[in-house]
């Protein structure tokens, strides 16, 4: 969304626009007056790996999860078998 959009609609909102820095300041007057009449931004190309000519991991992973708690990964099997001990029916 463009800016000029962005602020027409913060504006119908009753809200007054104000621009802001990366962190929180106020931003000079060149770097706002640019911000506006942009050229549209393009559509995004995301190709299927195979289209794209890249290889698929072999596994994929979430960083940060691999041996965090609740993971299959970071339960000793001491740990497993009270899990499963607790999942039991009944």
């Amino acid at each position: 969304m463009p800016p000029e959009r962005m602020e027409e609609l913060i504006r119908s909102a009753g809200r007054t626009p104000r621009q802001r820095t990366t962190l929180y300041g106020e931003p000079t007057e060149e770097r706002m007056r640019t911000s506006f009449g942009a050229e549209p931004l393009a559509e995004p190309l995301n190709p299927p790996v195979k289209d794209a000519g890249l290889v698929a991991p072999p596994r994929l992973v979430r960083p940060g999860l691999v041996g965090a708690p609740g993971q299959a990964d970071s339960i000793p099997a001491a740990g497993t078998r009270r899990l499963v001990a607790r999942l039991a029916p009944t």
